[in-house]
């Protein structure tokens, strides 16, 4: 008995020194606030506590608007980072970068287009399909067009990529050339996967049940009727079970669009010029530059126009204009249009006019223009350029009005004309003037062989008149 007694008494001093223990150690709790609470650290009853107040850091991802493009971190341990509900500041702890999307759980569709100019198309687009095929993405669809008449080359590729390597791969390819323009975009469709599965489950219950009175049924309207119902159901079943199975590949690969447009070389520049001239009567001070005439009179006013155009696509300088037909040059014409103190841009014109009086029987033009446009090399010679026009128009004599001598002169060139007239008639009649006394016999034989009485007659009354006496 004496031993039973002495085991419960040291149990009794275990109990009491247990208990003075833990009075001590909440009264040490009390007395020295802790830095965090369970509510600060929203652990409820649960919440995690070390010793000597030391608490590790902890960071917590928070979706902010449905789609995971970014994550909002916040930082609990010691950096000197305030620490939330709290004044107090933590030391040596860094945020983390988050170069992936975080997987939380809910279905993600991500989607890319790049788009980029490259120089030589065939490589930018083995780099490409390198870069998403060293980490597992595949190649759906290639589409590429060879460009005709001045358009470049074009390539549209389309790839799906696990989520987890979508970030990296971006990043990868806008080194791809000279990015032109990227769009991202991320859809969380995980209502629509849930609202799916949802009614795939009341259909499939729907399905069970019309499969249920249809092998109860015994009238054939009802077996007909069940029969088109559950038809029905089934094929809805099949189209909701299609949807989510599209949804679900989205999410499990996302799809990049790469469209890479192969860079055109410039074109050097050319160098052109046109030259036109008309001429025109009057001294106008070039006015009517641009009308022109088809003849002119001797002794009148007239005006040459010359038109220089700078058909090329580049600067014109040093221009030159020389008629050497008419023996005149750039400082003997008359500047109308333009100047000659700036170079002739791409597009532009000059136009010059020279003013002098018709003489002889044709007015010639043979003019040409030189210029010189600036090297496209540094350091390079001006490369030249020319062109010619010419015409050619008639001049006649002034007319005046008609005097005396201008009538003689006219009369005698008449009459003139006249004895020529005669004297070729007589000359072409000359060589048949005998048949003229031959026809006149012919035509009297022929006479009195046709009327031999009127002839008797004739002679008759000729010899009647001549024995006729003659009265005194």
């Amino acid at each position: 008995m004496n031993t039973r007694l002495a085991a419960l008494l040291t149990t009794l001093l275990l109990v009491l020194a247990a208990c003075s223990g833990a009075d001590s150690d909440s009264a040490e709790d009390a007395g020295s606030p802790s830095v965090f609470d369970d509510e600060s650290l929203g652990g409820g009853d649960d919440g995690a506590s070390s010793d000597d107040g030391m608490i590790e850091g902890t960071i917590e991802f928070e979706q902010a608007t449905g789609e995971l493009d970014a994550a909002e971190t916040r930082v609990l341990g010691s950096s000197g980072v305030p620490i939330a509900g709290t004044g107090t500041t933590i030391q040596d702890t860094e945020i983390p970068e988050i170069p992936e999307p975080i997987d939380t759980g809910r279905d993600i569709i991500r989607t890319a287009q790049i788009s980029a100019e490259v120089p030589d198309l065939a490589a930018a687009s083995q780099q490409v399909l390198s870069t998403v095929q060293a980490v597992g993405g595949l190649l759906f669809n290639q589409d590429t067009r060879i460009g005709t008449e001045g358009q470049p080359n074009r390539t549209t590729m389309v790839f799906r990529v696990p989520p987890s390597d979508f970030q990296s791969i971006l990043n990868q390819l806008s080194g791809i050339g000279t990015l032109l323009e990227q769009t991202v975009d991320a859809t969380d469709v995980t209502g629509r996967v849930v609202d799916l599965e949802s009614r795939i489950t009341s259909t499939e219950l729907s399905v069970e049940r019309l499969r249920g009175f249809l092998a109860e049924a015994r009238d054939l309207n009802q077996i007909a009727t069940f029969e088109n119902e559950l038809r029905n159901r089934e094929t809805e079943l099949e189209t909701l079970r299609g949807q989510v199975r599209t949804l679900q590949n989205q999410v499990a690969l996302s799809t990049i669009t790469v469209a890479l447009v192969e860079a055109v070389p410039p074109t050097p520049p050319t160098a052109a010029i046109e030259l036109t001239s008309s001429l025109h009567r009057g001294h106008d001070g070039g006015f009517s530059c641009g009308a022109s005439t088809p003849d002119v009179e001797a002794g009148t006013d007239v005006t040459v126009c010359y038109e220089v155009f700078n058909s090329g696509d580049t600067e014109l300088l040093d221009i030159a204009v020389r008629d050497s037909a008419l023996g005149v040059g750039t400082d003997d014409l008359l500047l109308v249009q333009g100047s000659l103190d700036r170079p002739l841009e791409p597009g532009a014109r000059l136009v010059f006019a020279y003013e002098f009086v018709a003489e002889g029987t044709r007015m010639i033009s043979v003019a040409k223009v030189q210029a010189s446009a600036p090297s496209v090399d540094e350091g390079g010679d001006a490369e030249p350029v020319e062109s010619t026009a010419e015409f050619a128009v008639p001049v006649f004599p002034a007319q005046t009005a008609p005097g005396f001598g201008d009538g003689l002169r006219t009369g005698w060139n008449g009459l003139s004309e006249l004895v020529r007239v005669v004297l070729l008639l007589a000359g072409v009649a000359l060589p048949f003037i005998w048949a003229f006394p031959a026809a006149f016999f012919a035509y009297r034989a022929w006479r009195r062989r046709d009327n031999p009485a009127t002839e008797t007659t004739l002679s008759v009354e000729t010899a009647d008149e001549q024995r006729e006496p003659i009265s005194v």
